[in-house]
């Protein structure tokens, strides 16, 4: 990363809510072709995020602490605010004495966009305008937010017009809201979440 930052253009993506399970099982299916362009022919790796939910997640997420490696006391990190005694930081890691990544880039000539898709993204209060705030520009509409159907639909839109305007280098972030529920119209049949079968399958999982 540290050869990286200053030389090429950066996409930061998240995609909200996914679930490894059913992201894994959908790749070895061949239902997603475009990550299989990119992925390694295993499939999606097994990590845990250091967040429960989107806030703290992409707290932590911008600060340079990404999802870490099961089974390895210590995933080296990307990039890292610069602290005596980090043991996650590598010779190789991209490191900043700002707060954050985005403000680091900024500080360093990147242009900066960030495209939100869940309420922590729709500036409509104090809370949902931090993570907006990080970047020299910023959209979020109900089109891209997660009771639309075709939320990334409009996102990559969104991004494309951007990118082939800018002419600078960019950090393009963007958090992919489709997969965050509510989920139901994606079903041929249902009208609403199935709350229900949530909460027994939640149930399931704490009994085993």
């Amino acid at each position: 990363m540290k050869a990286i930052i200053g030389q090429s253009n950066i996409l930061f993506m998240v995609l909200d809510s996914l679930r490894y399970d059913v992201a894994q099982e959908q790749f070895l299916q061949g239902k997603l072709p475009n990550f299989q362009k990119y992925l390694p022919s295993t499939g999606w790796e097994k990590r845990y995020s250091p967040g429960s939910f989107t806030y703290p997640s992409h707290k932590a997420f911008f600060a340079g602490f990404l999802p870490t490696k099961i089974g390895t006391k210590i995933t080296p990190r990307l990039f890292a605010t610069t602290f005596h005694g980090s043991e996650s930081t590598a010779i190789d890691t991209f490191t900043f004495e700002e707060n954050d990544l985005i403000t680091a880039l900024r500080n360093r000539g990147y242009a900066t966009n960030c495209i939100g898709g869940v309420g922590f993204f729709n500036k409509q209060n104090k809370i949902s305008q931090e993570f907006p705030s990080l970047f020299e520009e910023s959209y979020w509409a109900v089109a891209t937010g997660v009771t639309e159907k075709k939320s990334t639909e409009y996102q990559f839109k969104l991004a494309a017009n951007w990118v082939a305007k800018e002419t600078r280098k960019f950090c393009l972030f963007i958090n992919v809201s489709a997969i965050h529920q509510p989920n139901y119209f994606y079903s041929k049949t249902a009208n609403f979440d199935d709350i229900l079968e949530t909460v027994k399958f939640c149930e399931l999982l704490r009994k085993s």
